[in-house]
């Protein structure tokens, strides 16, 4: 409830005090604007002229929130959207650790370092983005995964992948995980074919429809430069 308290009213103070930039919170914004009234989430300030915002980032788990938007169709509503999504990730948090068996004193410090990580908090200043849905995300996929609930591990899986055009990376890494640590190698092979095959369609059609993915930030991960971003599950491995 602090944590809430202190990002929503400095997140929101600061955009009524007009620090909020056009990139990217104008962006949504305005994307979220279009999307309520058209249901397609165009925007004209991301480029030269009315777009689609997924031709540049591919990004369909944004609608899993348009019906909040709708009810309270203010650019408020999304900076309260994203402090309870970024909060939200300390309930998977506290599951992951007690199920691990772990003292109460030691899951209530796991839970304070998840509200006290600064990489949260100062994410949420800087305005509103889909990458703060990915820890949410993650946690409960890793939850499922832990208690062996997998269909439940899959809808969190797709969710992640959702998020944006480079997130089935997490989730190919997951599949790993569950292939060589936890022995599950059905699942370990679905969950990383699966986001493999994803990863490349999305590429595919951002490439051919869209204006290509922006992969200049990857840089550091892409030892291959003809492989382009397919190295980077190279590095994964």
């Amino acid at each position: 409830a602090l944590w809430l308290a202190f990002v929503i009213g400095g997140t929101v103070c600061r955009y009524l005090l007009n620090w909020s930039s056009t990139f990217d919170f104008g962006i949504f914004s305005q994307m979220y604007y279009y999307m309520k009234e058209t249901f397609l989430p165009l925007t004209t300030c991301e480029r030269d002229g009315l777009l689609s915002h997924f031709a540049v980032h591919m990004s369909p788990a944004y609608y899993l929130f348009l019906p909040i938007y709708w009810l309270f169709p203010s650019p408020i509503t999304l900076f309260v959207i994203q402090a309870g999504v970024i909060a939200a990730g300390v309930v998977p948090c506290y599951l992951i650790a007690k199920d691990k068996g772990l003292s109460p004193l030691a899951v209530l410090c796991f839970c304070g370092i998840y509200c006290t990580y600064p990489a949260l908090i100062g994410g949420a200043f800087y305005d509103f983005h889909e990458n703060a849905m990915l820890t949410l995300f993650i946690l409960w996929s890793l939850y499922f995964m832990q208690k062996k609930r997998f269909p439940l591990m899959y809808l969190f899986l797709i969710f992640t992948a959702m998020v944006k055009e480079d997130a089935p990376v997490y989730v190919a890494g997951i599949g790993l995980f569950l292939f060589f640590h936890e022995k599950e190698y059905k699942h370990g092979i679905i969950s990383f074919v699966g986001a493999v095959l994803y990863f490349l369609c999305v590429f595919a059609w951002m490439k051919n429809h869209g204006n290509g993915v922006m992969i200049g930030r990857y840089d550091n991960i892409m030892p291959d430069e003809e492989l382009g971003l397919i190295s980077i599950f190279k590095v994964i491995l």
